[in-house]
């Protein structure tokens, strides 16, 4: 998969600023993260340090908190995300193939594509899930494939 090797976790976290908090050895797990993004207000939050609040609140200067994703959107993502990276379902040939011949293409062009890709599946807009995907591929960067499909 050429396509994984072209991502950077900083375009990423360009486009969802709250997967600054994942730390793979600590408390914040991917879930922890996607509830920054869909609540709008982290529940530990209070327990981080001021120069981590301040990082995290860039993101939420942004977006108002009528363009959230509803909570239950991130179940949802999260396993067209594993059903798309982890198994051969037929319903992602045509993103796979896409991918596979995308060449010199970017993260952010990479995250667009399997965001609209997966919103289309589910009927949501790519611009309402983006950051929902990103954290996706910044965990799939950060565990690799074999840990991500095996623990999300």
């Amino acid at each position: 998969m050429d396509w994984i090797s072209r991502l950077e976790s900083l375009d990423l976290v360009i486009k969802a600023p709250q997967i600054q908090v994942l730390d793979f050895n600590d408390s914040f797990t991917i879930d922890s993260a996607a509830a920054l993004m869909v609540q709008g207000a982290p529940q530990f939050f209070a327990s981080l340090k001021p120069k981590d609040k301040v990082e995290l609140m860039k993101g939420f200067h942004t977006r108002s908190q009528s363009h959230l994703p509803p909570k239950d959107w991130w179940p949802k993502i999260k396993e067209e995300f594993h059903i798309f990276l982890c198994t051969d379902d037929k319903k992602y040939d045509e993103l796979r193939r896409e991918l596979k011949s995308s060449g010199g293409k970017t993260s952010a062009t990479i995250l667009s594509i399997i965001t609209a890709s997966i919103g289309s599946k589910l009927g949501f807009e790519a611009g309402t899930i983006v950051s929902l995907v990103a954290l996706c591929l910044y965990a799939l960067l950060k565990i690799g494939k074999e840990a991500y499909c095996a623990n999300i």
